[in-house]
């Protein structure tokens, strides 16, 4: 496992959203068949059953770069210096391997005070590095395809979506990510955006787009289009789906991760905390600690974390949800303490925690209410996909990407 050390880094940048959040949307009928659901504001309850969408065609996420050349070895950088770059996330080591889009990570060089710099790479990321640990479905044909698929998990019939790189090459052991969708979501309003209520404009939470074929994704359908969790019924869900992805595709079992919105972000904070020797980070959009089952008690082993949260979030409030969240992980991490500074309207505010333990860093980003949802009478900061003055997709998923692709 790559060694990493968390340095504090803070960015303001001045942003003015045209999109914001969804909240959890109030009790409310399922979404009629082929069409997105349409809610706002309240928490889930329990509600009757429904068949998940079918998910539509994907949107093509714009082309993938172009195979780049081997990078050369990142330079260690100087002694004391801060080890995150302005906006992203703190260098680590570099391994080998080269990824499509991407250039292969070079072993970085060791400074006094300092740390190993990370290898040059393109921002679609290495694929399958030198560390990487090969599922089952390495080394041969492909069992799992494309598209839509159903397990039987704890006697029900569940339905998810796989989508591999367009250049799968069953001998490369790919990163894979879990994306929950938020309450009233679906399948179909993550890859084939946007939804009704304005939560994505780009597919997989953008995250394909920078991706560059690197990466494998997969995505939950909710019973009743949420994440109660009763008995850890979706936690089991979620290891359902792992064994069938790992036999069926070539997976890099120590770089999957979870990440997910509102009732997704909640779904991934459970997973982050029960299952972390399956997880390698978590990555959470707007979310709190009462849903899905969610119980600190069981928050017992480090992971790293990633978490966006708007300052005018009407669902789970910044202060204390936002913060709570927070907190939880970066004592976890036995990061140094530290309180955000706070965004201005129309900007939003990164941080990357010091003195985390190695392998766990803790990166936080909030974001003021000029970047709220886009949705007439919509729930304000709580929203996924907020953007900087003048930006037509999210700065969102570049921080979440940045924080993925260094591992």
């Amino acid at each position: 496992m790559k060694s990493y050390v968390a340095l504090a880094t803070l960015v303001v940048v001045a942003g003015c959203a045209t999109n914001a959040g969804d909240d959890l949307p109030s009790t409310g009928g399922a979404p009629s068949a082929g069409g997105q659901p349409s809610s706002t504001g309240g928490m889930p309850t329990s509600g009757t059953g429904t068949t998940p969408m079918t998910a539509g065609t994907n949107a093509t996420a714009g082309s993938p770069a172009a195979g780049g050349t081997t990078g050369t070895a990142g330079s260690a950088p100087t002694a004391g210096a801060a080890g995150a770059s302005m906006g992203g996330s703190a260098p680590v080591a570099g391994s080998g391997g080269t990824g499509t889009g991407g250039a292969s990570a070079g072993a970085g060089g060791t400074a006094a005070g300092g740390q190993a710099g990370s290898g040059g790479m393109s921002s679609g990321g290495a694929g399958g590095g030198g560390n990487a640990v090969k599922s089952a479905g390495c080394d041969k044909a492909r069992t799992l395809m494309d598209g839509n698929q159903m397990i039987n998990s704890g006697g029900q019939n569940r339905q998810w979506y796989v989508k591999a790189p367009k250049g799968y090459d069953q001998t490369r052991a790919y990163r894979t990510i879990f994306m929950f969708h938020w309450n009233y979501g679906s399948i179909n309003a993550i890859v084939n955006p946007p939804d009704a209520d304005k939560n994505t404009d780009r597919p997989f939470y953008g995250i394909e787009d920078l991706s560059a074929d690197s990466t494998i994704f997969v995505v939950p359908q909710g019973l009743n289009n949420g994440w109660e969790n009763p008995n850890g019924r979706d936690s089991t869900f979620a290891d359902d789906m792992l064994k069938a992805v790992t036999a069926g595709l070539c997976v890099d079992t120590s770089r999957v991760f979870t990440t997910g919105f509102s009732y997704g972000g909640a779904m991934s904070l459970k997973l982050a905390c029960t299952r972390p020797d399956k997880f390698r980070a978590a990555v959470v959009y707007d979310t709190g600690t009462f849903l899905s089952g969610f119980n600190q008690s069981e928050c017992k082993t480090p992971i790293a974390f990633f978490e966006s949260h708007g300052l005018d979030d009407n669902t789970f409030k910044y202060d204390p949800e936002g913060l709570k969240v927070l907190g939880i992980f970066t004592k976890l991490n036995g990061c140094t303490a530290q309180t955000p500074p706070l965004a201005a309207d129309n900007a939003h505010t990164c941080i990357s925690y010091e003195g985390c333990s190695a392998g766990h860093p803790v990166r936080m980003c909030n974001f003021g209410k000029g970047e709220n949802n886009p949705k007439a009478g919509g729930p304000g900061g709580h929203y996924p996909s907020p953007k900087d003055p003048g930006q037509t997709t999210s700065w969102v998923p570049a921080e979440a990407w940045k924080f993925i692709s260094q591992f």
